[in-house]
């Protein structure tokens, strides 16, 4: 846990790589180092870039849509697409095992495959402020070198 936002709810830090069953039922258990111990795991499963799905916290989400909200409903593209963003949302609430269940429309975005008898392994990502699910092999796909992946963190850090 992580400091404190500015409606006090304790924030949780995503990090780390966690390699995940989803069973049957479209369910996978969060990593119990990501789970809040305030108690409030309320999540927003939604789709993310480079077909992984992405799984917010609420507050996270709710500070997203805030922002999203202020976006004008003339522009016919902005409002398609939140109209779409909208559409494949959906809150999810982990019961007792942690688990949460994922839409198959999102499972079909992140090309994760389900059998009916068979699990089916997936790769949890943190992204510090939200959690990344992807395929084993789009991850794998997505790799990139340490050098890589400094150079842009140290672009972003230049930004601010």
């Amino acid at each position: 846990m992580e400091g404190n936002s500015s409606n006090n709810a304790i924030e949780t830090l995503y990090a780390g790589e966690f390699t995940h069953s989803m069973d049957s039922q479209r369910r996978v258990a969060i990593p119990s180092e990501w789970r809040a111990k305030d108690g409030d795991n309320r999540f927003y499963v939604l789709p993310g870039r480079h077909n992984a799905v992405q799984l917010m916290p609420y507050h996270t989400f709710k500070s997203m849509a805030e922002r999203l909200k202020k976006v004008s409903s003339v522009d016919p593209k902005a409002s398609l697409a939140l109209a779409k963003l909208g559409a494949s949302s959906r809150e999810c609430l982990p019961d007792k095992q942690g688990r949460v269940h994922i839409p198959e429309q999102l499972l079909e975005h992140a090309q994760i495959k389900r059998g009916s008898d068979v699990d089916s392994e997936l790769v949890m990502v943190g992204v510090f402020n939200s959690i990344q699910i992807w395929s084993t092999a789009n991850w794998s796909r997505q790799q990139m070198s340490y050098e890589e992946m400094l150079d842009v963190v140290q672009s972003i850090d230049e930004i601010k």
